[in-house]
């Protein structure tokens, strides 16, 4: 069983805390659930500790990444959570001649601030990966910054092949979903229920990541359900070219409308996540699915 959930608002809606708690309650209740993040970025401004942890792995490692591997407590490599992942990076206005208008035009583009990234397939229980290094992000981002950056690159394993920002933008308009679908398809066959994270607002993040059983849209204090096969439609009919993320989530949900709500609570330690008491709703719906699924079998 697939659980896709979506923002529906572009960041700060709570996906990864809703997501990561989640698959920790799930676990309790005997299910077998393990948390997945196709696609995403880290500013590393904000977790820096994503530049640790990569240098001590040898590979590209993204925070909500390690939010979901700290849920779901399962062995896998790091990739297998979090298949295509990249740092963005602050931009030193000193390279605009402190032009803030210049400065907004170029961080308007997230590809132009993707300094390091990953994209890694899932091969019979392994992952191969393939990283990449943006200089030009990076020479434009602040001195010691950009040290910094210059020397996590250098502990990558396999060394990150240097690319601009064209294959970044490759990359945020979905040209290399399949080799995350592809762990997608390998965590399905292992997992009774896999609860995928989208990325900001998009309706979802891959193609196999679209075919939920059920979708869970949130928003700060929160969360609505969503049938996935009525989601499905209204994402299929409303994408460019088919592609999934292409649509907005609120797009999505207000095509094919809610089947009900739950409103979270404001949590003092987000660290600690979602209660059994803030989520049951979700998790009844989800044993709900299950069972159904069992019966039809």
């Amino acid at each position: 069983m697939k659980v896709l959930v979506v923002g529906l608002i572009g960041e700060g809606s709570g996906k990864t805390i809703l997501a990561s708690s989640l698959v920790s309650v799930l676990k309790k209740e005997g299910i077998d659930a393990v948390g997945f993040k196709p696609v995403g970025g880290t500013e590393i401004w904000a977790r820096p500790e994503v530049l640790y942890e990569s240098r001590k792995r040898s590979t590209l490692v993204t925070g909500d990444a390690l939010v979901l591997e700290r849920a779901s407590g399962r062995p896998y490599p790091i990739e297998t959570y979090n298949p295509i992942g990249f740092h963005i990076v602050p931009l030193d206005p000193a390279s605009f001649n402190w032009s803030v208008k210049s400065l907004f035009r170029v961080t308007a583009g997230l590809s132009s601030r993707v300094a390091l990234g990953r994209v890694s397939v899932c091969l019979d229980g392994k992952t191969e990966s393939l990283h990449f290094v943006n200089n030009d992000a990076i020479s434009k981002s602040p001195a010691r910054l950009s040290s910094t950056l210059m020397e996590v690159a250098s502990s990558l394993v396999p060394r990150p092949i240097k690319v601009d920002k064209s294959f970044a933008e490759r990359i945020l308009e979905g040209e290399y979903v399949e080799a995350a679908d592809r762990c997608l398809y390998s965590l399905e066959g292992r997992h009774e229920v896999v609860v995928i994270e989208s990325n900001s607002d998009i309706a979802s993040p891959t193609y196999a990541s679209l075919s939920a059983d059920l979708v869970l849209a949130v928003s700060p204090g929160v969360v609505a359900m969503v049938d996935g096969k009525r989601y499905y439609k209204a994402v299929s009919v409303s994408s460019v070219a088919g592609k999934p993320w292409s649509v907005t989530a609120e797009e999505a949900v207000a095509l094919s409308g809610i089947m009900d709500y739950v409103e979270l609570p404001l949590l003092q330690d987000p660290e600690e996540g979602y209660s059994y008491n803030d989520l049951y709703p979700l998790v009844d719906k989800i044993k709900e699915l299950g069972d159904e699924d069992s019966r039809a079998r």
